[in-house]
């Protein structure tokens, strides 16, 4: 009877320690599903900014684009302001396409496949594309925009889709904020 006592005591202790390594597994998945949950949550938020952000940095060069159709649209027989609308409005889409290359280069860093890209770039241009979409806007909000360029090398090396979007960036959020 004495050996069938220390039997069950040790069933018993080994059961226990089971239980107990499971208890310690079970927790362990619980604290790798709650640090799981904390990062799906804050991407989830990350990604709801991100999207809240592109909206209204889209909302420039289309307000831009909509603004110039519609001077075009009332100077139709003007050749040279014509000439000047359909300049500016293929600027704007040109910065619109820039933002929506953005969007898609977000979805490649989330799976790791970006590329830098790094090609000689007209300092110049740039200036003259940004105060183009820019200028209406601030305008109709009573901002004065002015532009001054003083550069040494008008064409530099850079990846104009990072430049293009720091500066886009920081003027969007000075028409914003203004």
């Amino acid at each position: 009877r004495n050996n069938e006592l220390k039997t069950h005591q040790m069933q018993l202790a080994n059961a226990y320690e089971d239980q107990k390594d499971h208890l310690e597994e079970i927790s362990a998945l619980n604290t790798e599903l709650e640090w799981a949950k904390t990062q799906a949550e804050a991407a989830n938020s990350a990604k709801t900014s991100f999207l809240f952000n592109m909206s209204h940095d889209i909302r420039t060069p289309m307000n831009a684009i909509i603004g110039f159709r519609d001077l075009l649209e009332k100077h139709i027989d003007e050749p040279a302001r014509r000439a000047d609308y359909l300049s500016k409005i293929k600027e704007a889409s040109k910065v619109l396409l820039s933002i929506i290359n953005n969007v898609l280069e977000m979805a490649r860093i989330e799976k790791g496949t970006v590329a830098v890209e790094e090609v000689p770039w007209n300092t110049k241009s740039f200036n003259d594309t940004l105060f183009y979409v820019f200028h209406e806007m601030m305008a109709a909000k009573n901002i004065e925009f002015t532009r001054e360029i003083d550069v040494q090398h008008i064409n530099v090396y850079c990846n104009p889709t990072k430049l293009r979007e720091v500066f886009l960036n920081i003027l969007s959020n000075a028409y914003k904020y203004t």
